[in-house]
């Protein structure tokens, strides 16, 4: 008969490579089932975050796509005081104020990768610490900080350097707040060993015009709203000065330019 084959299947039945693979599947049902399966299952799920995302009796464990990290129960992490471990940060950011404008960076940058499309990145599991992600331009000087809050993990090495990250960030926001300001901590992050998956990650670059719509979408992509990006727009300055220059600087350009559109 008459029928059209498209390169795809001309590959599979031709080229050295896929040959070897239908050859196979051709000879062993039970392996086409088997990899059917779990690519079908990457397919479906991929985008939905880690594998707890996940309801039902058929979930496979942890598989090497959903980038997992090392389980901690609840019971473990209800038995974790962060107390101390916020006096110590609160130590040394009355030490040197230079180093709570760093810990809220820090913390911002772990945090950065996340995105609300697929539930991947975030500061859970802490992989800033390694390759690629320590070595990202957007990311440099940031292991400073991590190496001023080493000794905090090694005085408590119950808490995740994760956790760490993180309230070092809200204690520096927390310290140039208004007196009595304090915000609630959820805790229980824990540590990767690597940065596994990393990679499609990256800060993204954008050649949009108007800059407003590139603005947009990062904020989109991370789920925040646009009240949210705003704010994290001033994280640099620990203080109003950011949206005081802006505001004047928006004054003198008039309301029609993209950072007007932006910052409404």
């Amino acid at each position: 008969p008459d029928i059209m084959m498209l390169t795809t299947d001309i590959a599979m039945a031709q080229d050295s490579i896929y040959k070897s693979i239908s050859e196979a599947y051709g000879a062993d049902l039970e392996l086409l089932n088997n990899d059917f399966g779990h690519a079908w299952y990457k397919l479906t799920s991929a985008d939905m975050g880690p594998s707890s995302r996940c309801l039902g009796d058929e979930v496979l464990p942890p598989q090497s796509f959903q980038n997992p990290l090392p389980d901690v129960t609840a019971t473990t992490r209800a038995t974790i005081d962060y107390v101390p471990v916020r006096t110590k940060i609160q130590e040394i950011v009355d030490a040197n104020s230079a180093n709570g404008l760093a810990f809220v960076n820090r913390a911002y940058r772990c945090a950065s990768t996340y995105r609300g499309t697929d539930y991947k990145g975030g500061c859970n599991g802490a992989r800033i610490r390694f390759a690629p992600e320590k070595d990202w331009e957007a990311n440099a000087g940031t292991q400073d900080a991590i190496d001023t809050l080493a000794p905090i993990k090694e005085s408590y090495p119950q808490v995740s350097m994760a956790d760490i990250i993180v309230l070092a960030g809200q204690t520096a926001i927390e310290s140039v707040g208004n007196p009595g300001m304090a915000m609630a901590f959820c805790g229980g992050r824990v540590d990767a060993e690597d940065a596994n998956g990393s990679d499609s990650l990256a800060p993204r670059i954008y050649r949009y015009t108007p800059a407003v719509v590139s603005v947009r979408d990062d904020m989109q992509v991370k789920g925040l709203t646009a009240r949210e990006g705003v704010a994290l727009a001033g994280r640099d300055s620990l203080s109003n000065k950011f949206f005081k220059d802006f505001r004047k600087k928006k004054a003198g350009q008039g309301d029609g330019g993209a950072c007007g559109g932006a910052a409404s």
